[in-house]
């Protein structure tokens, strides 16, 4: 940071005004209870303020209004939707203990930090350079004091020999508006008269002719365009900055010494944002057009149903990712034993529409149960997983599925349904028997369904590979009745081209 000192002194015999402070004729700004209202010339072309509804945020701004979004720039908020956002790099020193001189600007003021504290400074001005960055992007305006202090930190590291402490280097408080928009060079001064180059910008129509309190103005920045709108005396005091291919614009300003500075900046500068600063400024008689326009303009309801469809379409989105990463799990139907399927087999079960319970596993080979859709109270079909790794499954499992048929309390007698994954360790196409004899025949007296994991894996990739065909609800609805009225080994002649 280059930083150079002018010989320029206050002439005026006024009492030096402290950084932050907002007055009338050296007097503290803004009307407390008790005080004579002090009536505020309107403007000419002043815009009434409900005209606008641009997001306006104060970062680490001492006249910050409640009724305008408030932050500090360390404390992570994500203000880069904003439309406007007025910083204050002396309030924000301040506020952060990185300034101790209260007299000036200019003089070197070193703050000490600890070794571990850095990283916590230093990650959090980089996110806030990010912030700033994406704000720019997006167009809006970027206000700052111009007021930067010239002060550095001193990284101490205590020695692990001596004990002692030592400065093991030094970083500029602001480097993160160095990164943003380059190395600044600063004139220090404290002119009082303030004249603007450009009579037709707005901060022109509103504050040309104040007394102004300024402590630094910027004469050169690297990456950016500038452009003086206003001086005071020999030094630029209010300068505007913009990017090549960055929409955003910054504008460097000094304090105005006049009363409700903030409420005025803003109307200002949300004039600035609606229209280029070389255009005519509306008159007054123009707003009741601007009202009625603003009243009658479809889009803010348009915009509307579409950012609801919007909201919709990504909630939609967000669900078909999910459903996407799931799908490959879909395969340890052909080989996984019991245990390991009781996820898989519920996500299979979901695809044809069944509605299972419980709908979280907790992987204790429990049964399942399917329930009415129009009932959900009443239990349907009770389903049991089942596994062999080189043999078919045996009646054995039946009568496990059996035992837990006849426990239930339901009045109608709820469908039973063995899925089993017999000879699991083999390629499916070299299996031969699914189940035993003994397992069908006693499955087929109880009225069981025995359905083959395979032929369930089957099943859900035929749903799959049909899903935007303008039938499947009736495709659904055949397989989960093919399954629900199979008695002994299910076939999935559904499934089948």
């Amino acid at each position: 940071m280059n930083e150079t000192t002018s010989d320029t002194k206050n002439t005026t015999g006024a009492p030096e005004v402290e950084p932050g402070a907002e007055t009338v004729d050296n007097q503290p700004s803004g009307n407390q209870p008790g005080e004579a209202e002090i009536t505020k010339t309107k403007s000419v072309g002043e815009l009434p303020e409900e005209e606008y509804d641009d997001k306006v945020t104060f970062v680490n701004w001492n006249a910050a209004r409640e009724d305008y979004d408030v932050c500090d720039i360390m404390d992570g908020s994500d203000f880069s939707d904003s439309s406007i956002v007025f910083l204050d790099p002396l309030q924000f020193a301040i506020d952060h203990g990185l300034w101790n001189d209260e007299k000036s600007v200019s003089k070197i003021d070193y703050i000490t930090l600890e070794d571990e504290d850095v990283p916590r400074y230093l990650v959090g001005l980089k996110l806030a350079a990010d912030t700033l960055r994406r704000l720019l992007d997006n167009g809006a305006i970027l206000v700052l004091r111009s007021n930067l202090p010239n002060s550095h930190i001193k990284v101490s590291k205590k020695s692990s020999a001596s004990q002692s402490t030592y400065t093991q280097g030094l970083v500029s408080s602001f480097f993160w508006l160095e990164e943003l928009v380059g190395g600044f060079s600063f004139n220090y001064c404290n002119h009082k008269r303030l004249k603007f180059l450009l009579k037709e910008h707005p901060l022109a129509r509103e504050f040309d002719g104040n007394e102004i309190s300024c402590y630094q103005t910027l004469n050169s920045i690297g990456h950016g365009k500038m452009e003086v709108i206003a001086s005071s005396g020999a030094s630029p005091a209010v300068t505007k900055i913009i990017f090549q291919d960055v929409p955003g614009r910054i504008y460097l300003i000094p304090y105005f010494q006049v009363e409700n500075e903030t409420d005025r900046l803003v109307e200002v500068f949300r004039k600035v944002l609606h229209s280029p600063d070389s255009a005519t400024v509306k008159p007054d008689w123009v707003n009741t057009h601007s009202v009625r326009l603003s009243r009658i303009n479809p889009y803010p309801v348009l915009m509307e149903r579409i950012d609801k469809q919007i909201e919709h379409l990504q909630a939609l989105h967000d669900e078909y990712a999910n459903e996407r990463r799931q799908i490959p799990r879909l395969v340890g139907l052909l080989y996984q034993n019991y245990f390991e399927m009781q996820s898989v087999v519920h996500m299979a079960l979901g695809r044809l529409g069944f509605k299972v319970v419980p709908e979280s596993i907790s992987y204790t080979g429990e049964t399942f149960r399917v329930h009415h859709k129009e009932d959900e109270k009443k239990c349907r079909a009770m389903i049991r997983v089942a596994d062999a790794d080189k043999t078919p499954i045996t009646k054995n499992e039946v009568q496990e599925l059996i035992d837990s048929l006849d426990g239930t309390h339901e009045r109608t007698r709820p469908k039973g349904i063995l899925l089993g994954n017999g000879e699991r360790l083999r390629p499916v196409e070299q299996r031969e028997i699914w189940f035993e004899d003994e397992a069908i025949d006693l499955a087929a007296a109880h009225q069981i369904a025995l359905v083959p994991t395979p032929r369930l894996y089957q099943a859900v990739c035929f749903v799959l590979e049909h899903m935007n065909d303008e039938d499947i609800d009736e495709k659904l609805q055949a397989i989960r009745d093919e399954i629900l009225n199979t008695v002994g080994v299910y076939s999935a002649a559904r499934c089948r081209k």
